[in-house]
């Protein structure tokens, strides 16, 4: 497996699980530890990064949603975006029990 920052995490993830097939990876661009700093740290979702990514992947979502309704569409990328700009201050805050708040208010896997 060869490739860059997240593709180099998914040849980590894999590794981590030992499959015979696996034979060699190169990792670039990437975080060295799979269970700290990219994903997780300590044990626990790093919201810091994976919150942001999440939410601007959503984008693709929203689209598809509201692929015939422009209204709509503008409507909730905008929603979206007001959540990306205010993670900063507040998008730790509120810690997750189970689904992020701000991907429950968008209905985003």
């Amino acid at each position: 497996m060869i490739g860059g920052s997240y593709f180099g995490n998914t040849q980590w993830m894999a590794a981590l699980s030992k499959p015979p097939e696996l034979k060699a990876i190169a990792p670039m661009i990437t975080w060295s530890d799979p269970d700290d700093g990219l994903w997780t740290r300590g044990g626990a979702i790093e919201l810091g990064i994976t919150a942001p990514w999440s939410l601007m992947h959503g984008a693709d979502t929203l689209m598809r949603r509201h692929r015939t309704d422009l209204d709509g569409l503008v409507s909730s990328i905008t929603g979206l975006v007001q959540e990306l700009d205010g993670l900063a201050t507040a998008g730790s805050g509120k810690l997750p029990a189970g689904m992020f708040p701000a991907f429950a208010r968008h209905d985003l896997p």
